[in-house]
């Protein structure tokens, strides 16, 4: 089995204990850690940016502030992973599973999980601009307040998935089964390359447009427009932006 250096992630873990005053941060940028099994490990902080994390077990791993920009975790395990606050922009996640991960205020800013598991995972507060998800499963995922400028939702599954205030500008759609039943105080602009949508979580299952699904986002709650073919969408703020966030303004 591959995996770190026992010493080093003891360091690590006395280095988070301490809070820095102890130990030694983790910091491996351009590792060769394909296959590792890091199962539980306590990687809070640690920097591994940008490394090929591919096929990495992070099962249950303890990611919190950690450094993952630019890596590549193709078919990466990442069930249940603690990733709150993690740094994960411009990531390859292709296909990873990250089945109820915490994803909450993670930077996921031009981050890739296509194909990828994400049903039941938290990414409350997360900045999500021009993060990619097409063709993955977001059953039952938490987007409350997340910023999705640009998000990418093509082929996307999006059955109970909570969007409650989240704050949209040009969200792409197309082909979509899009779950309306948590979508209060939701604002912005959403565009689809093509209809029909299928709306649920609104009466019975229905094929229909993208004006009946912003009609019917409005009604629930949502603040939604869409703009002509050939203008640019709208500028939407993230009303959540944490203080000192350097971006969503």
């Amino acid at each position: 089995m591959v995996g770190l250096d026992p010493e080093l992630l003891a360091a690590h873990g006395e280095w988070v204990r301490s809070s820095g005053q102890a130990g030694r941060r983790l910091v491996l940028p351009r590792a060769e850690l394909k296959g590792a099994r890091l199962a539980g490990a306590e990687l809070s902080g640690a920097d591994f940016s940008p490394s090929d994390l591919s096929g990495v077990d992070f099962d249950g791993a303890v990611l919190r502030g950690a450094d993952l920009g630019g890596c590549w975790l193709l078919d990466a395990g990442l069930s249940g992973a603690d990733l709150s606050g993690a740094e994960l922009g411009g990531a390859h996640m292709w296909r990873s599973d990250l089945t109820g991960a915490d994803l909450t205020g993670a930077l996921l800013y031009k981050t890739e999980f296509q194909e990828a598991r994400l049903v039941g995972a938290s990414l409350r507060a997360s900045f999500c601009a021009r993060t990619d998800f097409t063709r993955s499963d977001l059953t039952g995922a938490d987007l409350s307040q997340a910023y999705l400028l640009a998000t990418n939702f093509l082929h996307t599954v999006l059955d109970g998935v909570d969007l409650t205030d989240a704050d949209v500008a040009a969200l792409i759609l197309d082909d979509e089964r899009f779950d309306v039943s948590r979508v209060s105080g939701m604002r912005g602009t959403i565009g689809c390359l093509g209809d029909p949508v299928v709306i649920i979580g609104d009466g019975p299952e229905r094929r229909s447009t993208i004006d009946d699904l912003i009609r019917t986002l409005n009604r629930r709650g949502a603040s939604i427009t869409t703009w002509p073919k050939g203008t640019a969408p709208p500028k939407q703020p993230w009303r959540w932006r944490p203080e000192g966030f350097p971006f969503g303004q």
